[in-house]
């Protein structure tokens, strides 16, 4: 192996940094082997498969093995306007740790500079729903029945839907959920 790619390094798991350990343990610098590794520690989502944030800190802190690592930062947003990306900016430092902390797997809030200008319909709009019942709400819940809250969060994006759409007729809308099986 000349050169190594990883993607997604945020949400390695220890095996997976030991196996890269092994695999280039035996790398010297003269021999121009490459070890390049891409993650977002913001973005780390797979705790659940063993992945530990920690990991990517101490890594770049630290390098792999024997070999030093160089932290590059990448700070634009190129998908974003500047409404959602400043709206991010403003929010989330308060949500992420003051500091990076590899032992407790902490990561600081990087903020980004959006390269898309502003957009007149470019925003961020909150429509709450206090759920006060105590039924799951996991993706692997077999009920199809909705409680009291679920009934109102479908009634309210049907609502927001239908309103995006007599606005702009054309305009393209995309609805996230957990599992495709609460599209219904």
């Amino acid at each position: 192996i000349s050169h190594l790619l990883v993607d997604e390094f945020q949400d390695t798991s220890p095996t997976q940094v030991e196996l890269l350990r092994q695999l280039t343990a035996q790398w010297t610098p003269e021999e121009g082997r490459t070890l390049f590794l891409v993650g977002d520690p913001m973005q780390s989502i797979y705790r659940f498969r063993k992945a530990d944030v920690g990991l990517f800190l101490r890594v770049k802190q630290n390098g792999l093995g024997n070999i030093p690592l160089t932290d590059l930062k990448l700070y634009r947003n190129n998908r974003s306007h500047e409404e959602i990306v400043n709206w991010g900016n403003q929010v989330f430092p308060s949500v992420f740790a003051d500091a990076d902390d590899f032992y407790r797997g902490a990561v600081q809030f990087a903020p980004a500079k959006a390269t898309k200008g502003s957009h007149a319909q470019a925003g961020v709009t909150w429509h709450p729903i206090i759920d006060t019942n105590s039924k799951s709400t996991d993706a692997d819940d077999e009920d199809d029945s909705l409680d009291p809250a679920s009934e109102r969060e479908a009634q309210a994006v049907i609502d927001i839907v239908r309103q995006a759409q007599a606005l702009d007729p054309q305009g393209s809308i995309a609805v996230l959920v957990r599992a495709r099986t609460h599209l219904t």
